[in-house]
């Protein structure tokens, strides 16, 4: 084994080393330009991520409250389609029965048919089967509080080009009224 004379160190040695580690801890203290932003950006993510988890257990815990709305019988009296309504949130779920009629090249539309006599207005294309769910906008709304009707017509496939009926109207059918 070698072994070698201590050494006194230079009396400058201690404190160059002292300087040399204070500004290594104050470098890891201070934020980097880089950070902040960063920071930010986590802190916006996490707000959002518990914001959409919380309005996704209120939807689940407040479903829509459906109430049916009309019942579209076809000439012969079968069931074609069933519409409810949850006015709170300005949905209508569309169920197709299995009475409801299909034509491969035309679409079937929806229309409130206003009390007051003004232009019908559109409330969504109706399935060929199954249920859809038509979020409707405030003049659809504002239309169906005033219309004591539904009406049903043919148009080309995916619904009227005009905003207004243009094929012939097919069924006819009272709104039910609730309370």
């Amino acid at each position: 084994a070698i072994s070698l004379p201590p050494i006194q160190p230079s009396p400058l040695l201690w404190p160059r080393i002292e300087r040399r580690l204070a500004s290594v801890a104050t470098a890891r203290r201070a934020p980097k330009a880089w950070r902040t932003p960063l920071r930010a950006l986590a802190a916006s993510l996490a707000l959002i991520a518990v914001l959409a988890g919380g309005f996704a257990v209120w939807r689940v815990s407040h479903p829509p409250d459906y109430q049916p709305f009309a019942m579209i019988a076809t000439p012969a009296g079968t069931m074609a389609w069933e519409l409810e309504m949850d006015s709170d949130s300005g949905r209508m779920r569309v169920g197709a029965m299995p009475g409801a009629p299909r034509m491969r090249d035309r679409s079937f539309e929806l229309w409130a048919l206003p009390d007051t006599g003004a232009a019908p207005v559109s409330l969504g294309v109706l399935p060929d089967a199954g249920r859809e769910v038509h979020i409707l906008s405030a003049a659809q709304m504002r239309a169906i509080a005033g219309a004591s009707k539904v009406a049903v017509s043919m148009e080309p496939r995916g619904g009227s080009p005009t905003g207004a009926p243009t094929g012939p109207v097919q069924f006819v059918a009272d709104r039910i009224r609730h309370g």
